[in-house]
């Protein structure tokens, strides 16, 4: 009885989107034996998840006024707390309810008046049971030493009959669904079964072999769900790993090409992952994959007058401007008695500019190592150009390099060799020859073709 009480204690019970009004609808709902103020968010997805209503639990309770002149058919995503949130197919303004313990908000998640989420929930429930018991026995085969054991035998025959019945579900439900979200989803969100017989590490090889069998990524109705975020971001975790290198560049390029074939059978989906991609690689600080992506993917008659796509024709400007074999914009590099000297009138037969800062995690890791490879490099100069703001923490750290030319201005990342040289990530690498003509671009020290000492 304590058990339930305690499971009581913690239910969400939610009586959801009621007509209350013309214009609008209403979210409301109870949370038992909670007390006190705290915010409740729901957001929905137009390609990615942007918000979408606000409200506030207060002493149990909660109701939210949703307009319906806002409102898409897709999935809302309610957040109860971080990490605690429900995904609700809402293909209408009419009501339902949902019930759900607030520790287990999905697996504990049941319907009334909704048949769509109740089918939905059930089969996700099934889904995840099913492969939890194919991942034990994937594990076990993987690891067990004798392949003609009984006990293999045993376990790869078990294995086949709970894929063929994981199968037979997935087709049902979306042969039973396939007029509605649900179903769509479903279909674009395979289970993945590897061939059990083969090493484990074989088995992630393939799985990213065939990753987009059976995914449709150009059905402009996912973009009102999870599933093309979801892809896009799981695909890409296979190749944004290990050190950089030539041969982990060009992976990069490959996926991109592979998300962008899959996107782009319809313009929406392909406008979509086209977005998706430059802002992630502007986050993850990778200039080339932006440039590779700008210059191969952002067609012409994709541009209009918006903001995004006047940045696009800025940034593709740039790379015109600074491609291999161009002369480079000059900097001019005062020392420290206040002497200014034009970059162009260095002696240095090879110059390497790096932006910088101070609060840049992998700038302080890599300025001793830039200092290391440096020593003992004859008609070889560093200029240093710093984004920096904090006078004392750049005065501070350029201490330690005083073999190096400094330049900073402090305006952060608006100083004039940033804008030049259109860098919006550090550490940014630019090699140099003795005409000043532009021989190489890098996003990481080790990807600089250093020769032997």
């Amino acid at each position: 009885m304590n058990t339930i009480r305690c499971l009581s204690a913690l239910a969400l019970i939610l009586h959801a989107i009621a007509i209350s009004g013309q214009s609008t609808f209403t979210l409301s709902g109870q949370i038992l034996g909670h007390s006190g103020s705290q915010p409740l968010a729901l957001s929905r997805f137009e390609g990615q998840e942007s918000p979408f209503a606000e409200g506030i639990l207060q002493d149990g309770n909660f109701k939210m006024e949703l307009p319906k002149e806002a409102f898409q058919p897709g999935v809302y995503r309610l957040i109860l707390a971080p990490r605690k949130y429900i995904d609700l197919i809402i293909p209408d303004t009419t009501g339902f309810a949902l019930r759900a313990a607030l520790d287990q908000p999905e697996s504990t998640l049941t319907f009334s008046a909704s048949p769509l989420n109740t089918r939905w929930y059930a089969y996700r429930l099934w889904i995840r049971q099913a492969q939890e018991r194919i991942r034990a026995l994937v594990q076990f085969a993987g690891n067990y030493p004798d392949p003609s054991a009984t006990i293999y035998r045993n376990v790869t025959a078990e294995f086949d009959r709970e894929a063929q019945e994981l199968n037979f579900a997935t087709i049902r439900f979306v042969k039973e669904n396939k007029e509605n979200l649900a179903g769509k989803m479903v279909a674009n969100q395979p289970t993945p079964l590897p061939d059990i017989r083969i090493p484990l590490a074989g088995q992630e090889k393939q799985f990213q072999a065939r990753y987009w069998q059976g995914i449709n990524a150009s059905d402009p109705d996912l973009l009102h769900t999870p599933v093309l975020v979801e892809h896009i971001l799981a695909y890409f975790g296979f190749f944004l790993q290990g050190a950089p290198s030539p041969e982990a560049d060009a992976s990069l390029r490959s996926a991109v090409d592979t998300v962008m074939l899959h996107f782009g059978a319809h313009p929406m989906t392909a406008r979509f992952a086209r977005q998706f991609l430059t802002e992630g690689f502007k986050q993850l600080d990778k200039p080339d994959l932006l440039q590779y992506l700008d210059e191969t993917y952002s067609a012409k008659e994709q541009c209009s007058s918006d903001m995004e796509d006047e940045e696009l024709k800025k940034r593709l400007a740039a790379y015109q401007a600074l491609s291999l074999g161009m002369r480079t914009p000059d900097i001019t590099i005062p020392d420290f008695s206040g002497n200014a000297t034009p970059m162009s009138q260095l002696r240095a037969d090879t110059l390497l500019i790096v932006f910088w800062a101070s609060w840049c995690p992998h700038c302080r890791s890599m300025l001793p190592a830039l200092k290391e490879q440096m020593a003992g490099r004859k008609n070889w100069a560093v200029i240093a150009v710093s984004v920096d703001e904090d006078r004392e923490a750049y005065t501070r750290t350029i201490a330690e390099y005083p073999e190096f030319r400094h330049y900073c201005d402090f305006k952060s990342w608006q100083t004039a060799p940033a804008r030049d040289y259109h860098v919006n990530a550090t550490p940014s690498f630019f090699l140099l020859d003795k005409d000043r003509i532009l021989r190489g671009k890098f996003a990481d020290l080790r990807q600089i073709p250093f020769p032997e000492k």
